[in-house]
């Protein structure tokens, strides 16, 4: 867990410190502020995510039933992350296990 709060806080406090450099060109500028932004918004979701974790510990979030449809859902995610690891020169391969359910699976969110 620290690592990824550092991760986050380590450019924000170097590209901040960066923005009062005098000699800035405009567009250093914005590509400054856009990674401030992009970390910032990390460490927000990272610490929701903690503070719904110690939520789900204390036993003080309620359970939310909703409907999924699972096929769909798998191939958003398939959709989503094979353009970030082939970027990286990774394969992602998604192996289904049939039968998966086609009408809508009742599951749980917190």
């Amino acid at each position: 867990m620290s690592f990824e709060i550092r991760s986050s806080l380590t450019p924000i406090i170097g590209y901040s410190e960066t923005l009062r450099e005098p000699a800035l060109l405009p567009e250093q500028k914005r590509a400054a502020i856009a990674a401030i932004t992009a970390n910032a918004q990390s460490l927000l979701q990272l610490v929701n995510d903690i503070l719904d974790y110690s939520k789900i510990e204390a036993g003080k979030m309620p359970l939310e039933y909703i409907d999924i449809d699972l096929p769909a859902l798998i191939q958003s995610m398939e959709n989503q992350f094979t353009s970030r690891a082939a970027a990286k020169k990774l394969q992602l391969d998604v192996h289904y296990d049939w039968p998966l359910p086609h009408s809508k699976t009742r599951s749980t969110w917190f």
